[in-house]
């Protein structure tokens, strides 16, 4: 009897050390790419979060004095440009630093 539950025993151990030696391997390598997933995503995180306070944001937009008289001046910031029509002249005036494009 004591054979018998030792022979078992054996192979059960057997078992368990043949396939489970690969599954840990299997984990080594999973945990091992997941960790380098895990730096470069860190590392691609900082380098935005140092990069991206020193980009301007994009305002480029058409204004024009009315809807209907023509006068349209592409400009980098609306904030700091007017356009208006006196005559038939067109009339930009610009209060700050901005890029101007005239169609």
């Amino acid at each position: 009897m004591k054979q018998i539950l030792h022979k078992s025993l054996s192979l059960t151990l057997t078992f368990f050390k043949k396939n489970f030696s690969s599954f840990t391997r299997r984990v080594r390598i999973f945990k091992l790419r997941n960790l380098v997933f895990a730096f470069l995503s860190a590392a691609i995180a900082a380098v935005m979060l140092v990069t991206l306070p020193n980009l301007s944001p994009a305002n480029a937009v058409s204004i024009r004095s009315a809807s209907t008289d023509g006068c349209v001046v592409d400009v980098g910031n609306s904030s700091v440009a007017s356009v208006t029509k006196s005559g038939n002249n067109c009339v930009v005036t610009i209060t700050g630093s901005t890029t101007i494009t005239f169609p």
